[in-house]
């Protein structure tokens, strides 16, 4: 039986990201390899009208651009660069290059997420549908990582006021199950705002977003709970319940921390290095909206990958705290605008205890009036940082 369609794109997607850990057994350095990928796109020419594109933190974003090359809708060297931000030069280039018809602005969230983070299948749907493919199609491949209705994928191209796929995906679901934006805007901020999980557990999210939607008064703190609840305990079933009994239900129950297994490393005076991911902590991530273009988000950082991107964007000594993370000891968040790291900040003890930026710079005034908002809504102290 010859294989689908869909069989062979992940096969191919497979081989490529084979390709890229091989490259970076020969690149070690984040920074070499996209430095060496960047000089074999067809983006090269481009420093002679915006030099902010070869800064190397956005490096990862082009190379990205010329991976789907073969979906380019126009020639890169006829850019005409609109706009004087980072963010609008990057979506004043992306839609050149794909956009035959207007996408939402969320899309730019995928082009700008981390490197680890980076699915080939998000971005190989911006530029199909960009360029007038079926969103309802593309969701019945597995493209989008979830099952969307005809009218889900018709709001999907209108959302607004959301910051990537995942979150709007979110979005749209609660709309569509007549719930109010504020349960689109929390779940956007939970666990369930990143990428969509598994066949299976997408469907007990389902039926917990309708759940969400028929009962009024929840809290951000009742939501959070809820998606733990849910994404903890498969046998949980939450129709016909109230808060009050739900709570009730899982407060008996321990949530299960997943299984860190570390390598065994000989020797004296060494210790076993960091694990690949570890579990966030209970602190909530926090998005504070600035414009419809524009939004600044507190996120945990929970993989080594992340940690050591961090330190690279902003040439601080962040990923030498990535095995405290992972042993529990601290927790490590970024701070992000329109998806550019602006700071790192360590939470140890229950207080923010070091907030740094470029080159170990302090936060700015109203950096810091953000960090303590975010701190407030956590209950956690802020120590002299």
């Amino acid at each position: 039986m010859p294989p689908s369609a869909l069989q062979l794109r992940l096969e191919a997607e497979a081989a490529y990201e084979a390709c890229i850990r091989d490259e970076f057994r020969v690149y070690p350095r984040p920074l070499a390899l996209y430095r060496h990928h960047f000089r074999n796109t067809p983006f090269t020419e481009l420093y002679k009208r915006r030099r902010v594109l070869l800064r190397p933190d956005y490096w990862p974003m082009l190379h990205a651009a010329s991976a789907q090359r073969r979906h380019f809708h126009r020639d890169p060297m006829r850019w005409n660069a609109r706009g004087h931000s980072v963010p609008a030069l990057l979506w004043s280039l992306v839609n050149h290059l794909y956009c035959r018809y207007p996408m939402p602005y969320f899309w730019l969230a995928e082009w700008l997420r981390d490197p680890d983070d980076t699915s080939l299948s998000r971005l190989q749907s911006f530029a199909l549908i960009a360029q007038g493919r079926s969103v309802y199609s593309l969701a019945s491949q597995g493209m989008l990582g979830v099952l969307l209705s005809r009218k889900e994928c018709h709001l999907l191209s209108s959302v607004h006021g959301v910051w990537g796929l995942g979150p709007a995906i979110r979005m749209v679901q609660v709309l569509n199950r007549g719930g109010p934006r504020a349960l689109g805007h929390a779940l956007s901020r939970c666990a369930w705002g990143e990428w969509p999980a598994t066949a299976r557990r997408e469907t007990r999210r389902a039926h917990a977003i309708a759940w969400m939607c028929r009962t009024p008064g929840l809290t951000g703190r009742d939501i959070e709970f809820v998606a733990r609840a849910v994404d903890a305990f498969p046998d949980l079933v939450v129709r016909g319940r109230s808060m009050a009994s739900l709570r009730a239900l899982v407060g008996a129950r321990e949530f299960p921390r997943p299984r860190v297994v570390q390598a065994e490393v000989q020797g004296r005076h060494t210790s076993p290095p960091p694990p690949a991911c570890w579990s966030p902590t209970t602190y909530a991530s926090m998005t504070f909206p600035r414009s419809h273009r524009q939004s600044t988000v507190i996120r945990e950082l929970t993989s080594t990958h992340a940690v050591h991107h961090e330190g690279a964007r902003l040439s601080h000594c962040v990923a030498s705290y990535a095995a405290s993370a992972a042993r529990g000891e601290c927790s490590l968040w970024s701070l992000r605008v329109s998806g550019m790291s602006m700071l790192t900040i360590e939470v140890r003890n229950g207080a923010v205890v070091q907030v740094r930026g470029k080159l170990n710079r302090p936060p700015s005034a109203s950096e810091f009036k953000l960090i303590t908002r975010w701190a407030r809504s956590n209950e956690l102290r802020i120590a002299d940082c």
